[in-house]
């Protein structure tokens, strides 16, 4: 009986080791993409507080007292900034394109062409890359633009068309 019991006690110990086993699984996961999008900004100064303004289409842009410029006096804009907001998997290059037309205005119902051109502030721009992953609203690329006055420019009211084109590749 003994012998039985012996028998028996080794099937059962022999058995367990058929049942036993591993397994490996995988999860599944994913962070859902979101392209970068360039926006465009104008850093406002009201009351001495800096505040940045989407700028999107056609925006006018004024003095910090919410007036046209004196083109008569030399002059100059606040910031202009180049935010990137997105989620990729690959770091890319921001490139800006920024082209500003003279200043323009109706002298005797004519277009009359002042010559002033806006042009870039020494050492304003900045960029880069948009680097790998979730990005919010990140800072790329700044700017801001300056001008020569003339003193005995006709009276009249002036504007200057300046396209910026930012893509990021």
């Amino acid at each position: 009986m003994k012998k039985i019991i012996t028998i028996a006690a080794i099937a059962i110990v022999s058995l367990a080791g058929v049942f036993a086993g591993t397994s490996k699984v995988t999860l599944n996961a994913v962070a859902d993409k979101a392209d970068y999008v360039p926006t465009l900004y104008y850093v406002e100064s009201v009351n001495g507080s800096d505040t940045e303004v989407a700028v999107g289409d056609a925006k006018s842009i004024y003095n910090n007292d919410g007036k046209a410029w004196n083109l008569k006096d030399d002059g100059n804009t606040n910031r202009f900034v180049v935010r990137v907001s997105g989620n990729e998997n690959k770091s890319k290059a921001l490139k800006t394109t920024i082209k500003a037309g003279t200043f323009q205005g109706l002298v005797d119902n004519k277009a009359y062409d002042s010559t002033i051109e806006p042009a870039l502030s020494e050492g304003s721009v900045t960029g880069g890359a948009v680097k790998a992953g979730y990005n919010d609203a990140v800072q790329i690329a700044s700017f801001s633009f300056s001008w020569n006055g003339i003193a005995n420019l006709p009276a009249a009211d002036y504007t200057s068309d300046i396209s910026i084109t930012y893509t990021v590749e």
